[in-house]
Parts: C-alpha cells; sequence; structure tokens
C-alpha cells in the first residue's frame, strides 16, 4: 500500500467522477478519506460505503469551496477528529458550458469561484495544517483545455488558473515540506462526458494519440501517487493523463496499413497498384484526383485534430452557429445540472 493507516486525505468534490475515483483508491492504498461534497448527499454516502465494504475508513463532510466559512469549518472539523491532514486533492469543479458571446458574467464568475477561489481556500487551510508537521502533498486538477477548446471559455481561464497557482505554491511550501503538483486529466469518460454532443466527441477522440477516452480510476492512479512518499522527489509538475492528446499530432491508423502494404509489395516484387510505368512523374488527372486517399489529420489552431470526414470543422460551425442565434452550445441536447461535482470537463 502506498499509505499507512495513520494517513489521512480530503478529496474535494468526491461523489461522483474523477473525485469519486480519487477516494476509491487513496482508500484502497490505505488511507483514512474525507469525502467533501456540496450537494450531492447520496452520492458522497455512496462513496463512503463502498469504502467501507472494502474494508477502508472514510467519512462524508459537506462544504461548498467556494464558501470561505465552509472551507474553514471543514477544516477545523478534521483538525478535532483527525488532528492532521496528510493529503489534500483539490478535485471539485464546475462547468457552465457556453460560447463567450453567450455567456454570461454570472456564468463566468461562478465557475471562476469554484474552481480557483476554491481551490485557494482548500491549500491554504490544508497548508496550515500541513506545515505544523513539516510534510505533506497538495494535488490539484487542471485540464487540457488549457490550451484552447470553444465554448468552455470560463472553465479554461479557471484552470489555467489552477496549474499557475499550484506551482507557485509549490515553491512557497517547499521550504516547509508540502510538496504541490498537478494532474491535467483529457477526456474522461465520466457521466457529463458521455452526454457530449456526438459530433464534439468524435473531434476530442480523433485528437487523441491511444484513440479513446480515460476511465476515471486512470487519473485516480496518477493522483495516489503523486499524493504518495513514492514521488516524494516531485513538486511544482503539471501531469496530463490526455491519452497523448497534448502531443498534437496523430498518425491516421491507415496510414500503417498503407505502408504494411507497400513494404509485402516490395518484398515480393510485384508492381504498385493504381499506377502505370508510364504515370510516373506526371501530374494528376482529375480522374486520378477523385481516387486519392484521404489527407491524413493535421492538427487546428485549437490543437483538435481535423480528418478528411470534416468532424471537427462540423462541431466548429455548430458552436459559432448556436452563438450567432444566442442560444448556448448544446441547446438541443437534454439539459443537465451545470454544478457537477468533480472535474468532469477534458
Amino acid at each position: 500500500m502506498l499509505f499507512s493507516p495513520a494517513t489521512v486525505a480530503l478529496v474535494t468534490g468526491a461523489s461522483k467522477g474523477i473525485g469519486a475515483a480519487c477516494a476509491l483508491d487513496l482508500a484502497r492504498e490505505g488511507a483514512t478519506v474525507v469525502v467533501n461534497y456540496n450537494s450531492d448527499e447520496p452520492g458522497a454516502k455512496a462513496v463512503v460505503a463502498a469504502i467501507e465494504a472494502e474494508g477502508g475508513t472514510a467519512e462524508a463532510v459537506q462544504a461548498d469551496v467556494g464558501d470561505e466559512v465552509a472551507v474553514r469549518r471543514m477544516f477545523n472539523d478534521i483538525r478535532r477528529t483527525h488532528g492532521r491532514l496528510d493529503v489534500l486533492v483539490a478535485n471539485a469543479g464546475i462547468t457552465i458550458d457556453k460560447v463567450m458571446m453567450s455567456m454570461s458574467r454570472r456564468d463566468f464568475e461562478d465557475v471562476l469561484s469554484t474552481n480557483v477561489t476554491g481551490v485557494f481556500l482548500c491549500c491554504r487551510e490544508a497548508a496550515r495544517l500541513m506545515m505544523l508537521a513539516r510534510k505533506g502533498s497538495i494535488v490539484t486538477l487542471s485540464s487540457i483545455t488549457t490550451r484552447g477548446y470553444p465554448a468552455v471559455a470560463n472553465y479554461s481561464a479557471s484552470k489555467a488558473a489552477v496549474a499557475s497557482f499550484s506551482k507557485s505554491i509549490a515553491v512557497e511550501l517547499a521550504l516547509m515540506g508540502v510538496r504541490v503538483n498537478t494532474v491535467s486529466p483529457g477526456l474522461i469518460e465520466t457521466a457529463m462526458v458521455k452526454k457530449m454532443h456526438p459530433v464534439s466527441r468524435k473531434a476530442f477522440i480523433d485528437g487523441i494519440a491511444l484513440g479513446r477516452g480515460a476511465a476515471p480510476e486512470e487519473v485516480a492512479y496518477v493522483v495516489s501517487f503523486l499524493a504518495s512518499d513514492k514521488a516524494s522527489y516531485i513538486t511544482g509538475a503539471d501531469i496530463a493523463v490526455d491519452g497523448g492528446a497534448s502531443l498534437g499530432l496523430v498518425i491516421p491508423e491507415d496510414s500503417f496499413a498503407n505502408r504494411d502494404a507497400e513494404r509485402k509489395r516490395k518484398m515480393s516484387g510485384a508492381k504498385a497498384a493504381g499506377r502505370s510505368r508510364g504515370q510516373v512523374g506526371r501530374a494528376p488527372t482529375q480522374a486520378t484526383q477523385a481516387t486519392q486517399p484521404t489527407q491524413p489529420a493535421r492538427p487546428s489552431p485549437a490543437g483538435a485534430v481535423i480528418r478528411g470526414n470534416g468532424a471537427a470543422p462540423a462541431a466548429r460551425v455548430t458552436t459559432l452557429e448556436a452563438a450567432g442565434s444566442g442560444r448556448p452550445h448544446g441547446a438541443d441536447l437534454p439539459p443537465t445540472d451545470p454544478h457537477i461535482e468533480g472535474t468532469l470537463t477534458p
């Protein structure tokens, strides 16, 4: 196990999604886990029950991380009950996804209040407990959307702030023996992501080197490692758990098939199909242009990969048309609760 039985860990926004996965994995690795939630009490209690069913120790604590009084109360309760805090996973976050022209000031400020101010308040109170023991680990959750994605400007700004904030306090707290690291998830298969518009989802998947989204547990494993003494010489890092999306280049799968076919042809001594000897060096005619293979993927300025199927452009048109009509992006989809526990947007 990564943690001793005396280890106390707090995971904010832990009633579902990545937060729940982090709470479960920390408990499996031996830590006593405080499961924070804002409004989803049944979800938080279900996580606690799951931990206890596996022989772990956990408790649910309600607090809106954007409320300074509530945060102080939560940390005072931890101090009275456990006398210490060894790990903080600052995961709580919300999304209100709209294009900028359809976004209200309230939409913008609500996201920053939870996602940025909430991280600041929790990190400050956690540091006050950890510095007494001159040891501790803080893991914050950012996102690869900081590279720029449409319809999530408020969320992207908040996660960029979290990443920068984390590096700054990593320097400050290092002298007190407290490490601070960030995990930036990509497309994670949470309940909210599964409701993405099919065109938007395909555009995201097309830009991932591994060609799939991740399970929340795949993020949790990295968080547990960074929180543990196994990562004792790591601080100020920002780890992308994104399946290679941040690489910015995806090689089409069919290119490997074409290469293998060409290699086998050369080994067999056969002529290349589709062009006779007399055609070598000639400019392609309209007929040959029509049979040319689909152009390979190329990264767009926003980091998405545009393929010949036009998935990414279609997603972009949908977004801009929504802005022009005054409707929020995805207005034709079933309504969802914008205030979701946990970091759910990729």
